[in-house]
């Protein structure tokens, strides 16, 4: 067995420059949740509470003591984890490629695909989770109306402006963001009211993707990602990992109001070593964070979107 030594591990700066580079515009975790540097992989945060937010300064007499106003908020902890992965790229395939360098970056996207899939469904699975959105009043299920896909009749645009009240009467600010997968897409496109709002403000209902680049002033964001929910072996079985869900929110990154933080105590990082044995190279890329849910009032989640969906969906 090849025994790893400190000195033949060796960080690889070009790699790590393109799992840094590296996006894909159908995860949307980091627009609800943007990255934060810290230096600590445990620490505490302050949550800020609403309390003297919204009350005006008093009026002060002449030669009277001027009152007091504090600042308060609540402290939350985070505690980072590595998520890390590696595969090897053998000599003969360095050999074999048309440009020699070609096997070692497409092995570090691939790599890199698969922490950003990995933080992608931490984070949803944060928000959607008893510490989320779904643990308290702002959560909805639709029963007010009928689910938008497969639904009789919905009324999508009076559950929009429900989450816009809720939200502006909850921060004082009207969320800026709503992310649905293609499904929930196309079905909002299929609503009569919203068609006839299309008709006239697009022309991309039949040659494009119909949807507007703003939704009641909310900028729209497409998120499709995918995971294999199959177990490891058998057939594969993708699915959305925002299943018939529609977050909105008000999202200011470099803001104290926004919907949470993912805390990035280090960054993509490539190393790689020599495996003598298998007669090639190494390649590993990490990444070490924790994401964590800051102000659930200034989100809005519709869980159930489609007829017949289980609370588990």
């Amino acid at each position: 067995m090849y025994n790893v030594q400190k000195g033949n591990v060796r960080d690889d700066k070009f790699l790590t420059g393109l799992s840094v580079r590296y996006t894909n515009n159908e995860f949307v975790g980091n627009m609800y949740l943007p990255e934060y540097p810290v230096k600590k992989e445990s620490d505490k945060y302050r949550i800020f509470n609403k309390d003297g937010f919204f009350k005006g300064a008093p009026k002060k007499a002449d030669g009277a003591i001027t009152e007091e106003a504090t600042l308060t908020y609540d402290e939350g902890t985070y505690s980072c984890y590595e998520r890390a992965i590696k595969d090897i790229v053998t000599d003969r395939a360095m050999q074999n490629a048309d440009a020699p360098v070609r096997p070692k970056i497409d092995v570090t996207n691939f790599l890199t695909e698969k922490i950003l899939l990995s933080q992608e469904i931490d984070i949803w699975a944060l928000v959607l989770g008893t510490s989320g959105l779904e643990s308290g009043s702002l959560y909805s299920d639709l029963t007010s109306t009928t689910a938008w896909i497969d639904g009789t009749d919905p009324d999508i645009l009076k559950d929009l402006s429900d989450a816009i009240v809720t939200i502006s009467k909850a921060i004082g600010k009207r969320p800026n963001q709503i992310s649905f997968t293609t499904e929930v897409a196309e079905a909002i496109t299929r609503d009569p009211v919203i068609r006839e709002i299309l008709k006239y403000n697009t022309a991309s209902l039949i040659s494009g993707d119909a949807m507007p680049a703003t939704l009641r002033n909310m900028k729209v964001i497409i998120a499709d990602g995918l995971w294999n929910t199959a177990d490891e072996g058998q057939d594969a079985d993708y699915e959305y990992i925002m299943k018939y869900r529609v977050p909105i929110a008000y999202v200011a990154p470099g803001d104290n109001l926004t919907l949470g933080r993912t805390f990035v105590s280090a960054g993509f990082k490539v190393v790689r070593w020599r495996d003598d044995d298998r007669q090639g190279e190494f390649i590993k890329v990490n990444k070490v964070y924790s994401p964590k849910i800051t102000n659930s009032s200034a989100g809005y989640m519709y869980k159930r979107v489609k007829t017949g969906t289980s609370n588990d969906d």
